[in-house]
């Protein structure tokens, strides 16, 4: 009984407490939350009934304010303004980084020219500067050069040399289409390499590939066969094709007549669209479009216009008032006549054109001593020279080869400003210092104004006619220089200074006296005086002689008549110094204009054809300049840049190097006028 009250009673009444708290649990918060969530689910249920969307619309959203307090709302409103300029931040950030402005085709480009385009046709071309810049955009060519100076392939993939350099093979674009839809071939290029070896075209191209023949070896290769080694061969096919189907029909003696000259079809970039002519049949303008089939990267600029001026003044006038965008070639002293320079671009191309003086040995006996020629150089300050133009136009050199050449002597020492070395080399060649006064001078003049009042008072006293007084005038003038000793005839044409005399006995007295030509050019004529005072410091009289362009070659370069000639040589490929120094080329109508001769030049300049590579080319240039520098026929001066100017508007050209004017164009393909925007992943 004690146990049961004590153990089992007590455990009994915990049970009981146990069950009554489950219970209670169960009916306070189980069952409960099963009727609240049921509830809620029912609620949900009528909600959704009503609207199937989950996210509340505008309308909905206006009464939300009902259920907020106000700082709640003004919290949101808040957050809402921070997310919208977050949004307008991306936006900016993203268009800046991503969205880019890229050429788009259009736009014309008019540029000025000064000139007239005769035969826009590759077979005559190479005369005319302006056919040559025409003729490059309508045009394609095996070979062209690239905006750096470099020969790269045009129509041609890939090539191949034989060992000796006497057989080429080509592998020609079979994806080229002429302007008239038609397919280049093979065929076109054979047949323009036909016709500029045929004497009947009379092509200026012709004498370069005497000796070479081509053959077709299948539709897309061709073959050329050279009778003699010649490396650099591939620098010669830069000239244009034509289309054979459409030539072919043109008899060859009247080529040069046919209006293809001047509405030609080609394949090149841009395409022949229209002339205008002035009343007296002069061309004024002459556009070009785009060529949309072009098979390289196509152009930009949608029409390129070419309008055609007598002088640079004029087509400096029509640029100023923008009725022109960019000249072809500007002479650099006159930059200064430009307006409104802030919105052009002038870009200084690096071109292979050399300025020297040229000394006939001939024509002087003074001149065939290798002393006097050496003090000629010595006494030459061209770095003054070059900086007595305000602008930066020409660049001393030590070789008379082109300073862009490869193969040019950039270590090479040259003859530096060393005016007392000039004085003691004549010295030691035999010349001395003879002075002549002012009062001498004076003197003579004195002299001869007497002589002469007394012939015309003789002929007032004898009372002649006038045919007898005009013949008595040139009697008495005759009678005048006979009284006047030989050196004093000398001492009138040479003024007063001092002045180089030979110091020879018993001998009448000769004084060192150049002629000293070049071609009328402000520039040139600029440069000559210059050259000229530093002569005349050292005791050299020089005579300055100014020749017209058109002159020059046939009364001076060809007849070989000059003592001493400035003159700008451009060597547009390296063959050219093969025509420029070997003693072949020293005859009437050769390039080599000072007559040199050295049998040493003549045999590297043969050996070199034969060498293909161009670091074993530049040794054996090496030594011929070394050669020519020691001989001293042509005293190197300048290397001069071509000043291109263009609108700020046309974008892209960055051409820095060019073999001649044409390749202004080598990477037309780039320039562009207007842009488009472009998004950027």
């Amino acid at each position: 009984m004690n146990i049961l009250k004590r153990k089992i009673l007590p455990l009994i009444s915990r049970l009981k407490k146990s069950f009554n708290f489950g219970f209670r649990y169960i009916k306070d918060k189980i069952i409960p939350k099963r009727n609240k969530e049921a509830g809620l689910d029912l609620d949900k249920r009528l909600v959704y009934s009503l609207s199937k969307s989950k996210i509340p619309s505008f309308r909905q959203l206006k009464h939300a304010q009902k259920a907020l307090s106000s700082k709640e709302i003004w919290v949101i409103r808040v957050l809402l303004v921070f997310i919208v300029i977050n949004f307008i931040i991306l936006g900016v950030c993203f268009y800046q980084n991503n969205l880019q402005k890229v050429p788009i085709v259009g736009g014309e480009y008019i540029e000025g020219v000064v000139g007239s385009p005769q035969y826009i046709n590759p077979l005559y071309s190479q005369i005319n500067d302006v056919d040559g810049d025409i003729g490059k955009l309508i045009f394609s060519s095996l070979y062209q050069y690239n905006k750096q100076g470099k020969l790269v392939g045009d129509l041609v993939t890939d090539s191949t040399v034989n060992e000796d350099n006497t057989k080429f093979t080509f592998t020609i674009r079979e994806d080229v289409k002429w302007h008239n839809g038609e397919s280049l071939t093979v065929d076109d290029i054979i047949f323009t390499f036909s016709a500029i070896k045929n004497k009947n075209y009379n092509s200026p191209l012709r004498s370069k590939f005497s000796g070479v023949t081509v053959k077709k070896i299948n539709t897309k290769q061709i073959k050329f066969i050279l009778s003699k080694p010649y490396a650099p061969f591939k620098q010669l096919l830069t000239f244009g094709i034509l289309p054979k189907n459409i030539w072919s029909q043109i008899p060859k003696q009247s080529a040069n007549l046919a209006e293809l000259n001047l509405k030609p079809i080609g394949s090149g970039p841009y395409m022949f669209k229209s002339l205008t002519k002035d009343t007296k049949g002069n061309i004024q303008a002459y556009s070009l479009v785009r060529n949309k089939d072009y098979y390289g990267s196509k152009p930009f600029v949608e029409e390129i216009q070419f309008k055609f001026y007598v002088n640079y003044t004029e087509a400096i006038s029509d640029l100023n008032k923008n009725k022109i965008d960019g000249i072809a070639y500007l002479p650099y002293y006159q930059k200064q006549e430009l307006a409104a320079q802030d919105s052009l671009n002038f870009y200084r191309l690096d071109m292979p054109r050399v300025s020297s003086i040229f000394l006939n040995q001939d024509s002087d006996s003074a001149l065939k001593n290798q002393q006097v020629r050496q003090a000629l150089a010595y006494a030459l300050n061209k770095q003054g020279i070059a900086d007595s133009f305000s602008y930066a136009v020409l660049e001393p050199i030590k070789s008379p080869f082109p300073l862009t050449s490869p193969v040019y002597a950039s270590n090479m020492s040259g003859y530096g400003f060393e005016k007392q070395k000039a004085q003691d080399l004549l010295s030691e060649a035999g010349w001395e210092k003879f002075k002549i006064t002012n009062k001498e001078i004076q003197e003579l003049e004195e002299k001869v104004e007497n002589l002469k009042n007394t012939s015309q008072q003789d002929q007032e006293e004898q009372g002649d006619t006038q045919e007898d007084s005009e013949q008595e005038e040139e009697e008495e003038e005759e009678e005048e220089e006979e009284e006047l000793t030989e050196l004093e005839k000398i001492k009138l044409t040479l003024g007063a200074g001092e002045w180089l005399r030979s110091q020879e006995e018993n001998k009448t007295p000769k004084f060192l006296s150049l002629n000293l030509a070049t071609i009328d050019d402000k520039q040139n004529k600029k440069v000559v005086n210059e050259i000229k005072k530093n002569w005349e410091d050292i005791g050299v009289h020089t005579h300055i002689n100014i020749v017209s362009t058109g002159d020059i070659q046939s009364e001076l370069i060809e007849p070989r008549n000059f003592e001493a000639l400035y003159y700008i040589q451009v060597a547009d490929e390296e063959s050219d110094y093969y025509a420029f120094w070997h003693s072949s080329q020293a005859e009437k109508g050769g390039m080599n204009i000072s007559n040199y001769q050295n049998e040493k030049v003549d045999k590297l300049l043969e050996e070199i054809r034969e060498i293909p590579k161009q670091e074993e080319r530049a040794k054996k240039y090496k030594k011929i300049q070394e050669l020519i520098k020691q001989d001293l026929p042509v005293i190197p001066m300048f290397s001069s840049k071509y000043l291109y100017v263009q609108s700020k508007k046309v974008k892209g050209f960055d051409t820095f190097s060019i073999h001649s004017p044409k390749d202004r164009f080598s990477n037309i393909s780039n320039w562009y006028i207007r842009t488009g925007e472009r998004l950027v992943w």
